[in-house]
């Protein structure tokens, strides 16, 4: 990834404006001038919307596709407690290979387990098992890189600004949050529905269109946002060295405040 040039800090003597609240329409202006940040929400909104659609039809997928909807808890638990795990063994990672190589990391154990459940047959649920603990190792990232890549990202802005807005990033972080899960459970549910997926059938009585939209979205579906939030990680220009640069500038500045 290319680096930009060495930050500037801003000119000895700058007063740091007293905190005051701030509206929706503040928080956004000045959010949307933070091109680090534009792309972490990217990156964030991709794994998340990712995560809530394959949560949203996994359910279904093992009932009606497996027609094994007692599975569901023990599937449930493997996805869950690798990721848990996983968010341990990431975050120790994270300081020593970066937060990149973090999340191309996590991402592919995630993708290789969306395109493995594309492919299993409906008599391969212990299989299932396996993939979804694998799914787990990728989810971890998903909870933890965008967040961890917060902090720097006010930390870039208080060196171009002077002042210390961390509270305006994560209040449209959560916002962001809460409107993609909303999102992403109306999207999956509508675009069933124009498969002919109906809830109310017994398992074995789904369309063959209906089980194979199942399949897609957890698999092709998922697969193409984690793959374009891969692309964003490449492209994001707050890199391990550049914040490593932002922070000695931030310590000079402090420094010739006292």
């Amino acid at each position: 990834m290319r680096m930009g040039g060495s930050p500037k800090a801003p000119a000895s003597g700058v007063k740091r404006k007293s905190k005051v609240p701030l509206t929706l329409r503040d928080q956004l202006r000045i959010v949307a001038r933070n091109r680090a940040f534009l792309f972490v929400v990217g990156i964030y909104l991709c794994s998340w919307m990712a995560l809530q659609v394959t949560q949203n039809v996994l359910g279904f997928y093992l009932t009606f596709y497996f027609q094994r909807a007692d599975m569901f808890p023990l599937v449930l638990l493997a996805v869950q407690g690798s990721a848990m795990v996983f968010l341990f063994v990431w975050s120790a990672a994270s300081r020593r290979i970066g937060k990149q190589a973090v999340y191309y990391s996590g991402m592919s154990c995630w993708i290789a387990a969306m395109a493995g459940l594309f492919f299993l047959g409906p008599n391969q649920i212990n299989l299932a098992i396996v993939l979804g603990a694998l799914a787990g190792v990728g989810i971890a990232t998903a909870y933890l890189v965008p967040w961890s890549m917060l902090p720097d990202v006010v930390d870039l802005d208080e060196l171009e600004t002077g002042q210390r807005r961390e509270g305006a990033f994560y209040g449209i972080m959560t916002f962001i949050q809460k409107t993609a899960v909303g999102l992403g459970i109306a999207l999956t549910l509508q675009a069933l529905e124009w498969y002919g997926f109906n809830r109310e059938l017994l398992p074995g009585e789904q369309p063959a269109q209906a089980l194979l939209a199942l399949r897609w979205m957890v698999g092709p579906v998922p697969m193409v946002l984690l793959i374009i939030g891969m692309l964003l990680v490449y492209r994001y220009p707050l890199t391990r060295q550049r914040h490593a640069e932002v922070q000695a500038a931030l310590a000079a500045h402090r420094a010739s405040e006292r």
